[in-house]
């Protein structure tokens, strides 16, 4: 057996027997919208932190048109506590970005997405794999680490 096949047999066996499947975000027929809020709130912040924080978020902010309409002091005080403010202010104006440019759809294409503010590389890859179905890899330093570990020893 190959060793990139043995790889991701070991992995999808891990995280069947230890994957977090019970993350809010974790769910079939997730949105862009859903994972665009989830990855934007979980960088730099702990996932246990981030759950409750979630939750109440999607339920003031059940979809991307609800965003676009707050302003940041509608906003705040379900985002206050999360840090890094200027990724607050990114995730309004992305949310008004995509009601007014991409009628509430966040783009398919992955340039299209890491030219909405607030957007990288990483987080275009993950709406692009968990919403969209696309075989794309979101590569953080976790992910890394586990290939590098793995193929280079």
């Amino acid at each position: 057996m190959k060793k990139e096949v043995f790889f991701e047999k070991e992995i999808l066996g891990w995280f069947e027997q230890h994957g977090r499947k019970y993350l809010p975000w974790r769910k079939k027929n997730i949105t862009a919208y859903e994972v665009w809020v989830s990855e934007i709130m979980l960088q730099q912040t702990q996932v246990s932190r981030v759950i409750d924080y979630y939750n109440r978020f999607v339920e003031k902010f059940p979809t991307v048109f609800d965003l676009s309409k707050a302003s940041w002091e509608e906003f705040y005080p379900y985002y206050a506590g999360l840090g890094y403010y200027n990724r607050g202010r990114n995730m309004l104006q992305c949310a008004k970005v995509v009601v007014e440019k991409y009628k509430g759809f966040f783009p398919k294409n992955k340039q299209d997405l890491i030219d909405l503010p607030g957007i990288g590389e990483y987080t275009a890859s993950a709406i692009l794999s968990f919403a969209y179905n696309k075989n794309e890899l979101a590569k953080d330093t976790n992910i890394k680490k586990v290939f590098g570990r793995y193929f280079a020893g």
